[in-house]
């Protein structure tokens, strides 16, 4: 896997697998639920190759990651053994795009 070691650095610095509620993306960033936000090592994150920095708020802990974000994802998903969770729709998508169909 391409991301793997900053994958496994991200996932101990933020306290370990077990300290994640939810993870999911937006258009750069991977956007985590943390159960204990206190656990996370800040400086480690930011420290680690690859991540951009990070962005705390509204009870997420995001880690900018930029335009590859979705690669990243895919890999720590596969990694936590878990499926695709949510993925937040791009700004670039019209309304339109979302809304269920009729059929």
């Amino acid at each position: 896997m391409k991301y793997e070691k900053m994958i496994q650095s991200i996932l101990k610095e933020v306290g370990g697998q077990e300290n994640i509620e939810n993870v999911y993306h937006c258009a750069t960033r991977l956007r985590f639920q943390l159960k204990d936000e206190t656990k996370a090592n800040d400086e480690a994150v930011k420290a680690i190759d690859g991540v951009l920095s990070i962005v705390k708020g509204g009870g997420q802990y995001q880690i900018v990651i930029g335009q590859h974000v979705a690669d990243v994802y895919n890999e720590l998903q596969t990694m936590m053994g878990t499926c695709l969770l949510y993925t937040s729709p791009s700004p670039r998508d019209g309304l339109l795009s979302r809304m269920p169909s009729s059929a």
